[in-house]
């Protein structure tokens, strides 16, 4: 949701050009960190870093986990679903056809796009 709020800033503004934003989802980051490091680094033009630093980073736990307690109240009830997936779905489709990669469509048989990187 917040890549959407971000999204939405994004178009509203009127940047000059050169303005350059990398949008990567959460799930495709905790698939596979290694590689969302490597695209990070790549765009940002930073050099690779040694295998063992990388290790280091990307074998760390992740600090943005749920709670137990939270874990505990089960899964999103499907009117809260409905409300957000109404409210976020025609920025959600706007970024998606920006981007060029239906994953951002939040659909859950969407698979993320094959990128280079």
């Amino acid at each position: 949701m917040l890549v959407c709020m971000l999204f939405m800033f994004w178009t509203g503004c009127r940047c000059s050009v050169g303005i350059s934003l990398l949008v990567l989802r959460l799930e495709d980051h905790a698939a596979d960190r290694t590689l969302s490091m490597h695209r990070v680094f790549q765009f940002l033009s930073l050099r690779s870093l040694s295998e063992q630093k990388e290790a280091e980073i990307t074998k760390r736990p992740a600090s943005n986990t749920r709670r137990l307690s939270d874990k505990n109240l089960g899964p999103m009830l499907p009117l809260t679903r409905e409300i957000l997936s109404d409210f976020y779905g025609p920025f959600n489709r706007k970024l998606a056809t920006v981007l060029q990669d239906d994953s951002f469509l939040w659909d859950t048989h969407s698979k993320p796009a094959s990128r280079n990187g």
